[in-house]
C-alpha cells in the first residue's frame, strides 16, 4: 500500500466506525443492530477504490461492534463488510456495463417483486431500491450517467454481500436458526436502501471536490 492509500484508510475507517455508532437500533431476535454504516462503506468504496473500501468496511465496522457491546459479530462483521467494500470497488471500476446493466434491470425486477411482501420494512427498502435501479437504468442516457448507473450496480451488488452474509452467520455461524435471521433481513436491505443513495451522494459530491485520488 502506498502511504497516501494508508492514510486514506485510516480516515475512512474512523468515518465508517463513527456512522456507524451514531444510529444504533438493537435487534432482539439476533441480537444484532440497525444503523447506517453501509454510506460509510460504500463512499469509501466508491471514492478512493476497493482496497481502501475493503479496509475501511472491514476494521469500521468491527471496531463499532465491538464499541457497543458486539463483540460476537466483529469476527464475521470484519469479513463481511470488507468483502462488501471490496465488491463495491471492484464492481464500479471493473465490470463491463452489459453486466451492470443486465444487474440494475434484474434489480429492479426483484424490487418489484419484493414489494408485494408482507413486512413493511420490506417493502419500504423494495420501493427504494427499485428507485435506485430505474434511476440508475434512466441515467444511461445522460452525460456521465454509465458512470453513475456502475456506482448504483457495485453498491447493490455489495449490499447483496452483506444481506447474505448476515443470514448465513446468524442462521447457521452463530446458531440462531434461519427464522430469527430472516427476521434481520429487512432491517439489512434497509441500510443498503439508505447507504445506496448516500454513497452515491457523497461519491459524485466529492468526485468535484477532489478529482485526482488513487485508482
Amino acid at each position: 500500500m502506498k502511504a497516501r492509500e494508508i492514510a486514506l484508510s485510516g480516515v475512512m475507517t474512523a468515518l465508517v466506525f463513527v456512522v456507524t455508532r451514531a444510529f444504533a437500533i438493537p435487534i432482539p431476535q439476533t441480537k444484532g443492530f440497525f444503523n447506517l454504516g453501509e454510506a460509510g462503506v460504500y463512499a469509501s468504496a466508491l471514492l478512493f477504490g476497493p482496497l481502501v473500501g475493503a479496509l475501511a468496511g472491514g476494521v469500521g465496522s468491527a471496531l463499532a461492534d465491538l464499541s457497543l457491546g458486539y463483540a460476537q459479530y466483529a469476527p464475521f462483521t470484519l469479513v463481511i463488510k470488507g468483502l462488501e467494500g471490496a465488491v463495491v470497488g471492484l464492481v464500479a471500476r471493473t465490470v463491463s456495463p452489459g453486466v451492470w446493466r443486465f444487474g440494475l434491470g434484474a434489480g429492479a425486477i426483484a424490487a418489484v417483486v419484493l414489494l408485494a411482501a408482507e413486512a413493511l420494512a420490506v417493502r419500504v427498502a423494495a420501493a427504494v431500491l427499485l428507485g435506485v435501479a430505474a434511476g440508475g437504468l434512466l441515467l444511461l442516457r445522460s452525460e456521465g450517467g454509465s458512470r453513475v448507473a456502475a456506482r448504483v450496480f457495485g453498491m447493490m451488488a455489495g449490499g447483496l454481500i452483506m444481506v447474505v452474509g448476515y443470514f448465513v452467520t446468524q442462521a447457521y455461524l452463530l446458531g440462531l436458526g434461519v427464522l430469527p435471521a430472516l427476521a434481520e433481513v429487512p432491517y439489512n436491505l434497509v441500510q443498503v436502501s439508505v447507504g445506496t443513495v448516500a454513497g452515491l451522494a457523497a461519491s459524485v459530491a466529492f468526485d468535484r471536490a477532489l478529482p485526482a485520488r488513487p485508482r
